[in-house]
């Protein structure tokens, strides 16, 4: 349908996105974490999340990706995998796993600044070492 109406590829995976992310939304209620709106909505366009915020009737939902498109997208641990690797990890999916956590610590406040983030480091880092 797509290609007869000569939609652009953009708003061909937006709309295919609007599907998608539409499974989900039920999810996204006042109860969700912010570290599980951010992993159920990245990865959407913009044009997807803008359709399915005006799409959506509960206003707790629509609030939730719009906290998600101006606020939460953009949380991000202070230290990256290099730093992780001056300290001593090797590269690998324990590295990854470390990064992903320390942003839902963030995300949902458990660490708010950059003195616990470090403490925080310093115990996932500890136990990675522990595995390898």
């Amino acid at each position: 349908i797509c290609k007869r109406l000569q939609v652009s590829t953009k708003i061909e995976q937006s709309l295919r996105q609007i599907v998608k992310v539409r499974s989900i939304v039920s999810e996204l209620d006042v109860s969700a974490k912010p570290s599980d709106i951010v992993s159920k909505l990245e990865g959407f366009s913009d044009i997807a999340l803008d359709v399915l915020a005006l799409a959506v009737d509960e206003q707790g939902i629509r609030n939730n990706i719009e906290r998600f498109c101006d606020e939460l997208r953009f949380i991000a641990p202070k230290i990256n995998g290099k730093g992780l690797l001056e300290l001593g990890l090797l590269p690998g999916p324990g590295l990854g796993g470390i990064l992903l956590r320390l942003k839902e610590a963030w995300l949902d406040g458990v660490i708010s600044n950059v003195e616990e983030e470090n403490t925080l480091v310093k115990l996932l880092v500890a136990e990675e070492e522990k595995r390898q």
